[in-house]
């Protein structure tokens, strides 16, 4: 088993994580979105953008080691957007994908009157 005291070298890793962790976020812009919202488009139709890069900072602190081999500790985690990231897309208009999924259920459940 391993034992996490302050000082030692997995304390050290433990409070700040010497790993390089980057997050690629893709997102789906809804081209269509005054024509869909208008009635004349049946479909939403979108692009995929990104990925947006982002790395990621984690940090533990304040840490308290209380008698029963427990530890209290505040994490704090922080991600910074990549600097040569070039966005070309300035306002991205896109969906919630849970409200289209409870409002397609609803659909169904409301127009569903003719089976008996």
């Amino acid at each position: 088993m391993l034992s996490l005291k302050p000082g030692t070298f997995l304390y050290k890793t433990w409070e700040k994580p010497p790993l390089d962790v980057y997050v690629k976020v893709y997102m789906f812009n809804v081209t269509n979105h005054e024509r869909y919202v208008q009635g004349l488009d049946d479909k939403i139709k979108v692009e995929e953008v990104g990925p947006y890069v982002y790395q990621e900072y984690l940090t533990n602190n304040d840490a308290v080691f209380n008698d029963n081999d427990t530890i209290l500790q505040q994490s704090t985690q922080f991600e910074i957007r990549e600097k040569n990231l070039i966005v070309t897309v300035t306002m991205i208009v896109t969906v919630t994908v849970a409200k289209l999924v409870i409002i397609e259920i609803s659909k169904n459940r409301i127009c569903d009157c003719d089976s008996d």
